[in-house]
């Protein structure tokens, strides 16, 4: 019983405490040039709640990014996303109808070669295990784009946890009674 005591604890401080991790970066590559951006996607959680972050690095010679896209699997409602963040200068607009949050810089506010911006939101999900968000960034004519990391639902997850913890209980019940 006392071990079933401590899983329980441990699970309780995970999930109220905050804790923040960082993705692998993913590259945005233009059509028909080596030209690319990178994002460095990362997250917090604080009480069931994900706070996304994507550090997006123009890493082109010349190229000036006036626009950034997130565009998640059907399964990702955006309309729950709160909290968008935003650089200075630049608009933010949640699209259910392509599922998607897009940022449009203002007229001298675009990402200059070498620097970086941040875009972000949060929502209730956890990231998924796999690159399954698509990143795309513009300006003008010019389209970068890739996939990098983001949330999904994860409805198994949480099966497994409870199948976990009810394993737990039955095995601390047996034990308890011969």
């Amino acid at each position: 019983m006392t071990c079933l005591a401590v899983w329980i604890a441990a699970l309780l401080v995970l999930a109220g405490g905050a804790w923040a991790i960082d993705l692998p970066p993913t590259q945005l590559y233009s059509t028909g040039t080596s030209d690319y951006l990178t994002v460095a996607p990362s997250y917090t959680v604080s009480g069931g709640i994900y706070a996304y972050l994507y550090d997006l690095t123009n890493a082109t010679a010349s190229d000036h990014i006036v626009g950034f896209s997130l565009i998640f699997p059907s399964v990702v409602p955006v309309s729950t996303f709160t909290d968008i963040v935003k650089p200075d200068g630049w608009t933010a607009y949640v699209r259910v109808s392509g599922n998607k949050v897009n940022w449009q810089a203002s007229e001298g506010y675009a990402i200059a070669p070498a620097a970086t911006k941040t875009f972000g939101f949060s929502c209730k999900f956890a990231p998924s295990a796999a690159e399954d968000a698509v990143a795309d960034s513009s300006r003008g004519e010019f389209g970068y784009s890739g996939t990098t990391y983001g949330p999904i639902p994860e409805p198994a997850g949480l099966a497994v946890l409870a199948v976990g913890v009810s394993g737990l209980m039955s095995f601390s019940l047996r034990r308890r009674t011969k």
